[in-house]
C-alpha cells in the first residue's frame, strides 16, 4: 500500500518566516502526505488562503507588532542594539513556555511521522522527537550552522579575518542563547516529557535544511554532511493577480518604474524616505512604485513620479520593474534576485545586513551599502545610476535566470519524505491514502 507521511511543521516569525512553509506544505501534500503548520495564529488566513488543505494549529505572539511597539521602536531610532535585542528576546520569553507546551499538545494530536522545525523551533522539537521516536528536521532561511567561513548572522555582516574565530563566536552565541531560552525547554524535558534536561539546541543532532540558493550563499568547506543545501522554497501566486485599475495603467504609461518597499519594517519618517526617493528619480528621470506595506500612510504627500501601493505579490510585481530598493528580507531578497532585476538592500535589522553584503559580493545591484537609517536622496540617485548600466542589469538577468532554474521546494520536499520514511518508527501511525484521502483531518 502506497503510505503517506504525516508531517507537523513548526516555525515561528514574520510572515516571510511563514511562506516558505507553505510553499513546501503545498509540494508534500501534492505528492500524498499529510501537513500541519503550528505558527502564529495571526497567519491562519495566510495559510488558509493559500494552502487550504494544510491543518492549521495556532501558536502565541506576533513579531511585527513588536516591531511597530514604542520600546522597539525607540531602541531602534536611537541605534540601541542591546535594548532591541532586550524586547526581542523579553517578547520571545513571554511566549515561550505557552509555545513549548502547545508544540508538545499538537505532536500528541497530531501524531506526526516528522517534525520539521524552523530554527527558533529545534530546541522542544528534537526533545519532542526524542520522547516519542519522531524524526526531526531543522530549517533554516539564513545559515545558521556555525562555520569558520561566515558570520554569525544579527551580530555581525561579513565574516572576521581570522576564520576560527567566525566558528567560536557562532557556538558562543548559541550557547547564550540557549541559556536564555533553553530552560523553557528543560522544563518540558524533565517535567511533562520525563527525559534528561539537553546542553544545547541540539542543531548538530539532526538535518539541517537551508532554504536559500547555494548561488547566493556558497557552501562553507567545513560544512558538515548534514547541513543539506536545497534552494529557495518559492509559493506560487495562488491564482494569476489582477492588480487595480491605478496600478494597471501606471505599469503600462511608461518605462518599468523602479521599487522600494520595507515590508513590516520600522520606518521613522515615511514622508522623508518617499521625498528622498522622490528627489532621486527626478535627478535620473525615472519614475517609482512605492509599496506601503505595513506601514500607516494617513496623511503622506506622494511625489507625483511616485504611485504608492499598499501591496502586490513579489513574484508577479518585481519582473515588472527596472530595480527593486528594500530591506533585504531573506523572502524579498529571494523574489527580487529571482525576478532578474537589480537590487538595492537597505538593511534594518538581523540577518538583512548579511543579504546587502552577498548582492554586493555577486555584482548583481547596489555597489556599496547603506543601511535605511542613514540614506539620503544622493545615495539613492547614486544607486539608480548605477543599477540602470547594461553590465548591472545583464548581471541581475543572468543571474536570476541561474535561480529560476532551481527547485528548491522539490529538492526539500523530496529530502523531507525519504528522510522521514528512512527514520519512521513503526509505533507512529502512518496515513494509508488509499483507505483515508482526507489531508486535512487530526487524528
Amino acid at each position: 500500500d502506497e503510505q503517506g507521511e504525516r508531517i507537523l511543521i513548526i516555525t515561528l516569525g514574520s510572515r516571510g518566516d511563514a511562506q516558505p512553509y507553505i510553499a513546501i506544505a503545498n509540494r508534500l501534500i501534492a505528492a500524498g502526505h499529510s501537513v500541519g503548520i503550528a505558527t502564529n495564529s495571526i497567519f491562519r488566513s495566510f495559510v488558509a488562503e493559500h494552502g487550504p488543505e494544510i491543518s492549521f494549529f495556532p501558536m502565541e505572539g506576533d513579531p511585527t507588532a513588536v516591531l511597530h511597539s514604542k520600546e522597539f521602536e525607540e531602541a531602534f531610532f536611537t541605534g540601541d542594539l542591546q535594548q532591541q535585542m532586550k524586547v526581542m528576546t523579553e517578547e520571545m520569553k513571554k511566549h515561550n513556555k505557552t509555545n513549548i507546551s502547545l508544540a508538545h499538545k499538537y505532536v500528541i494530536e497530531y501524531t506526526p511521522t516528522c517534525i520539521v522545525a524552523g530554527i527558533v523551533n529545534i530546541g522542544e522539537s528534537v526533545a519532542l522527537g526524542q520522547k516519542y521516536l519522531i524524526p526531526v528536521i531543522c530549517a533554516s532561511t539564513i545559515p545558521a550552522y556555525p562555520s569558520a567561513e561566515l558570520p554569525f548572522i544579527g551580530i555581525t555582516d561579513k565574516p572576521m579575518k581570522f576564520g576560527w574565530l567566525n566558528k567560536a563566536v557562532a557556538k558562543v552565541l548559541w550557547q547564550v542563547q540557549w541559556l536564555i531560552l533553553g530552560a523553557d525547554v528543560n522544563e518540558l524535558r524533565t517535567n511533562d516529557l520525563k527525559i534528561p534536561p539537553a546542553d544545547s539546541n541540539g542543531l548538530d543532532s539532526v538535518p539541517v535544511l537551508q532554504m536559500f540558493s547555494p548561488a547566493v550563499v556558497p557552501r562553507p568547506s567545513d560544512y558538515p554532511t548534514h547541513v543539506i543545501d536545497t534552494g529557495y522554497w518559492i509559493l506560487p501566486p495562488k491564482d494569476e493577480f489582477t492588480p487595480d485599475e491605478e496600478l494597471a495603467a501606471f505599469l503600462d504609461a511608461g518605462e518599468p518604474p523602479v521599487y522600494m518597499g520595507f515590508g513590516s519594517m520600522p520606518v521613522r519618517d515615511k514622508q522623508a524616505i518617499l521625498d528622498m526617493f522622490g528627489k532621486a528619480l527626478k535627478k535620473t528621470e525615472q519614475r517609482g512604485i512605492y509599496c506601503a506595506g505595513w506601514s500607516n500612510i494617513e496623511g503622506i504627500t506622494v511625489p507625483e513620479n511616485i504611485l504608492l501601493i499598499k501591496g502586490a505579490p513579489h513574484e508577479w510585481l518585481l519582473p515588472k520593474c527596472s530595480m527593486a530598493f528594500h530591506h533585504g528580507g531573506a523572502g524579498t531578497t529571494a523574489a527580487s534576485l529571482r525576478a532578474g532585476i537589480p537590487t538595492i538592500i537597505l538593511p534594518v535589522l538581523i540577518d538583512q545586513p548579511f543579504w546587502a553584503q552577498r548582492v554586493l559580493g555577486l555584482g548583481v545591484g547596489q555597489n556599496e551599502v547603506c543601511p535605511l537609517k542613514d540614506v539620503s536622496a544622493h545615495f539613492i540617485k547614486h544607486q539608480i545610476k548605477h543599477c540602470l548600466k547594461e553590465d548591472t542589469r545583464n548581471a541581475a538577468k543572468q543571474f536570476g535566470d541561474k535561480l529560476l532554474a532551481e527547485d528548491g521546494t522539490f529538492i526539500a520536499a523530496s529530502y523531507i519524505a525519504s528522510y522521514a520514511r528512512k527514520n519512521r518508527n513503526p509505533g507512529v501511525p502512518a496515513l494509508d491514502y488509499k483507505a483515508d484521502n482526507s489531508t486535512t483531518s487530526c487524528m
